[in-house]
């Protein structure tokens, strides 16, 4: 009987580490000393490192404001956008569950990390999920707007083995990012 409670206990602690929002954190698009290239999008504009980041050839999400690609050919980025308010928990969760229900090669999809946090004076939501897709490890990280412009989803994927090695370039991306 104690060992149940334990992993009840365990169990329950673990969900509300994903639940609840860690602290605050504010981060500001500092000056960088790399040249940045800004894209304009329905709610403000994204800015990114031109040497790290380029326009996608490839369509690789149906109706995605804008797509980039790693210069190294192993991360992409998508914005997604919605004129219409959707609270973040509401989106985040229906997101999550439609990865694995959209596409028959995502399994396992899981909220792994979330977190407020203040990006260039705006109130963002910090979410990292992870997959396995196609029988490999993937970690899907972003950035969500949701506000009374509307909803706006800026989201990074990478191998989950190189995640560690792009993560500077992906999260220069993310913070680049400015509502307007």
């Amino acid at each position: 009987m104690i060992t149940l409670g334990i992993v009840l206990c365990a169990l329950f602690m673990s969900m509300q580490a994903v639940e609840q929002p860690a602290p605050e954190t504010k981060v500001t698009r500092s000056k960088a000393k790399k040249s940045t290239k800004s894209f304009a999008l329905p709610i403000g504009k994204l800015w990114v490192d031109p040497t790290a980041w380029h326009k996608s050839t490839e369509s690789n999400v149906p109706g995605a404001t804008l797509e980039l690609a790693h210069d190294e050919g192993d991360a992409f980025l998508a914005v997604i956008t919605s004129p219409d308010f959707i609270p973040a928990n509401d989106f985040i969760v229906a997101f999550v569950e439609g990865m694995a229900s959209g596409d028959s090669e995502v399994k396992n999809a899981t909220l792994s990390k979330r977190r407020s946090l203040t990006v260039n004076g705006t109130q963002l939501t910090d979410i990292t999920i992870t997959a396995i897709v196609s029988h490999q490890p993937f970690v899907y990280r972003g950035y969500l707007y949701t506000g009374r412009k509307g909803l706006c989803l800026i989201l990074t994927w990478t191998h989950a083995d190189l995640y560690s090695e792009l993560v500077g370039d992906i999260e220069q991306a993310l913070d680049g990012y400015v509502a307007k």
